[in-house]
């Protein structure tokens, strides 16, 4: 028997949406893939991966220490992010990391989101644990250095045109910035008040040509640093905010749906 899960927000928003315009629309593996067809295509949905980005760009936006080369590379201003993989680096190595950035990084997986096993580490025993732990459960690892800082944007683009844009404000003694962890949403209405960030958030998405993503961007020392790119447009939270939120998700998923369709 497969377990019921609630629904997401993003497949109630696809069933108005196929209703609506009159598409077909199936639901797959407890509601993490959707079908979308009408007489002449049909196009798949999964996670919350529209197929509007190509798949190296994609690729590229899940590789943490893999992007961060790149957009160093070409100038674009970034959290930087190491690679290590199981079986191809010693502790030593890992070590002389940990050393480079005084003691004082964020260990995390280099694929994954929602901050899952990330930590902020300062002494040598937490550390070679956390290490160890990542590698054998993910089989890669990416270490930056921790930064001390307090405001995060996300913007969300459709084609380098930002629809949305808000500010993570984290819960008390809480460092992570990433949404669902009592971390609140506010939004951004006047996007010209923020358009250093914005225009940073355009310039990356160019370069590694992805066409609908989120950019988070933090602020260190006044300067608008990349925190990474997701290339699944997550609305979850942002829509339960009110029904003006649920409306701006609705839009912009419709956008995706009726181009993919023209």
């Amino acid at each position: 028997m497969s377990l019921v899960f609630k629904p997401r927000i993003i497949e109630l928003i696809l069933k108005q949406i196929c209703n609506k315009h009159k598409l077909s629309f199936n639901i797959f593996a407890d509601g993490w893939i959707f079908e979308i067809s009408n007489k002449h295509k049909t196009i798949f949905i999964w996670g919350y991966n529209f197929p509007i980005n190509n798949a190296t760009s994609s690729k590229i936006c899940d590789d943490k220490a893999g992007l961060a080369q790149i957009l160093l590379h070409h100038n674009v201003p970034c959290f930087v992010h190491e690679y290590f993989i199981r079986g191809n680096c010693t502790d030593k190595q890992l070590l002389t990391c940990f050393k480079k950035y005084k003691r004082d990084v964020v260990v995390k997986p280099n694929f994954g989101t929602t901050g899952f096993d990330t930590e902020h580490i300062n002494d040598n025993e937490s550390f070679l644990k956390h290490c160890h732990l990542i590698l054998n459960k993910h089989g890669t690892l990416a270490i930056s250095p921790f930064y001390d800082y307090c405001d995060e944007f996300r913007i969300v683009l459709y084609k380098q045109k930002p629809y949305i844009v808000y500010k993570k404000q984290r819960a008390p003694n809480n460092w992570k910035h990433n949404i669902g962890n009592g971390n609140k949403i506010i939004p951004i209405h006047d996007f010209n008040k923020h358009i250093d960030i914005i225009n940073l958030a355009i310039k990356a998405t160019k370069l590694i040509d992805i066409n609908f993503c989120s950019v988070d961007i933090a602020i260190v020392n006044n300067k608008p640093l990349i925190v990474e790119i997701n290339s699944g447009v997550m609305l979850e939270q942002y829509a339960k905010g009110n029904i003006t939120q649920r409306e701006q998700a609705y839009k912009l998923y419709e956008l995706a749906i009726l181009e993919l369709f023209s």
